[in-house]
């Protein structure tokens, strides 16, 4: 079966784009908005950030700290996250 070279560039393009926005982004999500030096110093933690896109989410709900989501990987270290843990051991015990 012979395949539309243009066809072919558009479906291409298309899933580039799509792996892209999946894996080769990082989205860092903190309580305020972060400057450029903070989004570098939390990038440099992770030499795995080279060259990647980093976007700054906002969520209010978050007491400080922050989360990283990166492809299928999540690292949270927002207060929020270990007061949640603490309650969870809190009522364990």
């Amino acid at each position: 079966m012979k395949i539309d070279p243009q066809l072919q560039s558009i479906v291409k393009k298309h899933f580039e784009e799509e792996l892209e926005e999946k894996y080769g982004r990082v989205t860092i999500t903190t309580s305020y908005k972060l400057d450029l030096n903070e989004i570098e110093s939390i990038a440099n933690l992770f030499p795995v950030f080279k060259g990647k896109k980093i976007d700054n989410v906002v969520d209010t709900s978050l007491l400080g700290g922050f989360i990283i989501r990166f492809g299928s990987k999540l690292i949270d270290v927002s207060v929020k996250s270990l007061l949640q843990s603490v309650k969870q051991t809190f009522y364990e015990t």
